[in-house]
């Protein structure tokens, strides 16, 4: 059989359909479908919905600041959802794109958002005004899937997944964001990324695998597959970096959610639960 790892238990689970996720304080929300779910988590191995709110898309993507989520929401652009009161989520306001242009992944930072839009690339926004946001810029490279922003010595970096390509943007003029180098990332798919250190790591779907960028050099990143023997083949949809660990969700049955420590660029399997 496969080893289950250690330190790591199944609690509970909430419905299907689930691609957008953060968390809070003492409450997480969730995409499921169109709805943005509300979950008390307060007692982890119960966690109970206490809210909901329908949008009009298909919730991609979660980012949240304040009183407010902002919802990446696929084809209806970005949708602000008030959280003030945990039990009645509400609909406050949205950027609704054009073109028919799909938001696929949100996140904030320094108090703007930035947005993974698969017809008009990067975008930044203002949000002086919480409940309207502003496009401040954008940067069309080739269609989003992700973004993660970080700050650096050498300003502050936007990192963007495309269809099988990672970007590096320097915003730290919002207003004339430059794109710096690029390099391949799988095949198409990677609509998960996640930064620790010098190294952006993408879930890239369609080759089931996990991949890995050395952006120490923003103008010339750097792809590889992981050293984690075994684990490049796990069928990554979602990741997330915390307290230097790297969490994966596979689509493989064998894969299930796996946790990884990360040392430099090597990872190593502390924790599995199989689907």
């Amino acid at each position: 059989g496969v080893a289950n790892g250690s330190k790591i238990d199944f609690v509970s689970s909430v419905g299907g359909g689930c691609y957008g996720t953060a968390v809070q304080g003492n409450y997480a929300y969730v995409g499921e479908g169109r709805n943005l779910l509300v979950l008390n988590i307060s007692s982890p191995s119960s966690p109970s919905k206490i809210g909901q709110v329908t949008l009009p898309g298909l919730v991609r993507g979660v980012a949240l600041l304040g009183q407010y989520a902002y919802v990446a929401d696929e084809e209806s652009g970005i949708q602000v959802v008030d959280i003030s009161n945990p039990s009645s989520p509400a609909v406050r306001g949205y950027y609704m794109t054009t073109n028919y242009t799909w938001i696929d992944g949100v996140t904030i930072f320094g108090g703007r958002l930035y947005s993974a839009s698969e017809n008009d690339g990067l975008q930044i926004f203002d949000l002086s005004n919480p409940t309207m946001p502003s496009l401040l810029s954008s940067t069309n490279v080739c269609g989003g899937e992700s973004v993660v922003v970080k700050a650096s010595s050498g300003g502050v970096f936007a990192y963007i997944s495309t269809a099988g390509s990672l970007y590096v943007v320097d915003v730290s003029n919002p207003l004339q964001p430059v794109v710096h180098g690029h390099t391949s990332m799988g095949n198409g798919g990677v609509y998960s990324i996640a930064i620790s250190g010098n190294y952006v790591f993408g879930a890239a779907l369609w080759d089931f695998a996990l991949h890995m960028v050395d952006i120490s050099n923003p103008d010339a990143p750097v792809d590889s597959m992981p050293s984690a023997g075994g684990y490049g083949t796990c069928n990554p949809y979602s990741l997330f970096v915390a307290n230097n660990n790297l969490y994966v969700a596979s689509g493989w049955a064998n894969g299930g959610f796996l946790v990884f420590s990360i040392s430099g660029n090597t990872l190593t399997k502390i924790g599995q639960v199989l689907n």
